[in-house]
This record gives C-alpha cells, structure tokens and sequence, in this order.
C-alpha cells in the first residue's frame, strides 16, 4: 500500500503493458480513488511510509494483478487502516466496493507456473513483430519465428526477457528470447532457411522464442 497503493483481492505487483478495465469506482467517507481517472497522464506520487511509486507503478501492479486472476482495487493508504477497512469491505461485500478504484480480473484463466514467472520479469528490451504475427503470438500463444519481427529495440543477450510489442509499440507479451538482441537485429524479416548462413554456428533455434517461453499481455480482439 502507499499514496494511491495498489491492494489486490487475490495480489500481484510488477510492471505490465496494458491498463486492466475498471470495473466500479466509488468513495467511501474519504476520497480513496486517488484520482485514477487521471492516472494516464499523473505525475508521481511522492513516496511514504506505507509505500512508493506513483499511478502509473500502481496502473502497472494492477495489470499483473488482474492477468493473473486477481480482482485488484488502488486507493489511497496514507494512513494503515485503510488497508483494515479494506478487508473488511471485500469479507462483508465480496467485492471491495466503496474503498477505491477496483480492477475486473481477467476473464482468462489465471497463469500457472513458467508463464506467471514470466510477467514478473523486467523486460531488457523489446522485439517488434509485423501485425500477423503480433496478431498470431496475442491469440493463439504461437511461436515466434524472425520472419515475423521488424525490428529490435534495447540490448539483451540468449534467455533475457523481452517485450514482444506491434507495429503501433503496444506490448502483445514477455518472452524468453533464444537469441540476443544483435542476432535478433540480423535475422529479423528472414526465413528460417536463411538462419545458417546469417549466423553460421550460432544459428542455435529455429525460432526466436517458442511458445512455452511466451506469456501473453493483452488479446488483440
């Protein structure tokens, strides 16, 4: 918790891609909502005792929250008993309304194990993929082959976690990366016959990360 702190029903921080849908917003005697409605463009909150960060790091959490099947609510924590009142609320109500601006958990099923794991990661850069194969890896969880990427932003070596984003930059998932970001940068565009004579030894996968390695961030449709 902490000046517009993120709590979730069921938790999770971390840094994510997409705001999740709010699904109600209301005051409970005090102003709990900490101004969310402004939250794209907010400026920093300053630290406090309870927490850090401002509302985009509480966006963020919330995003990793709700991916991962947790109802997620932000409201202000400037003093403890907020986080009590909270509790409380979601016991007698089963729903956490009226303490601040709650966040809908997604309507996919929660993340097991590697694919979890993998939205906690802090990206090292991003590979930007051409819209079918954004739309392929968004919808279907497919894997990654270089003919699909257009480009690679950032410096990140074999098994770093990247951001696979679309052609607009909007962040579709987070993978494991079988290639660093010099290789990637090489190959991109190319068909997987070609790897060999682009890389020679080092031609190590045929794809740029598989699917097992993918965790998706946000459903094109």
């Amino acid at each position: 918790a902490g000046a517009g702190a993120g709590a979730g029903a069921g938790a999770g921080a971390g840094a994510g891609a997409a705001t999740p849908a709010v699904r109600k917003t209301s005051r409970h005697r005090k102003d709990h909502s900490g101004g969310a409605a402004k939250a794209a463009g907010a400026a920093p909150v300053r630290s406090g005792q309870w927490g850090t960060g401002g509302m985009g790091t509480k966006l963020a959490a919330a995003q990793i929250a709700t991916s991962c099947g947790a109802d997620t609510i932000i409201m202000r924590a400037e003093d403890a008993h907020n986080i009590a009142e909270l509790v409380a609320d979601i016991v007698a109500s089963g729903t956490g309304e009226g303490v601040g601006t709650m966040f809908a958990a997604s309507e996919e099923p929660a993340r097991k194990g590697h694919t979890r794991w993998l939205t906690t990661q802090t990206p090292l850069g991003r590979v930007v993929l051409d819209a079918g194969a954004a739309a392929a890896v968004a919808e279907h969880r497919s894997t990654l082959f270089p003919a699909g990427v257009k480009g690679v932003e950032g410096k990140f070596n074999v098994n770093d976690a990247v951001d696979l984003v679309d052609p607009l930059g909007e962040t579709v998932a987070r993978a494991l990366v079988n290639y660093s970001s010099v290789e990637i940068a090489r190959i991109a565009g190319h068909s997987t016959v070609e790897l060999d004579s682009l890389l020679g030894a080092d031609a190590r996968a045929k794809s740029i990360c598989t699917r097992e390695n993918i965790a998706v961030m946000r459903r094109l449709s």
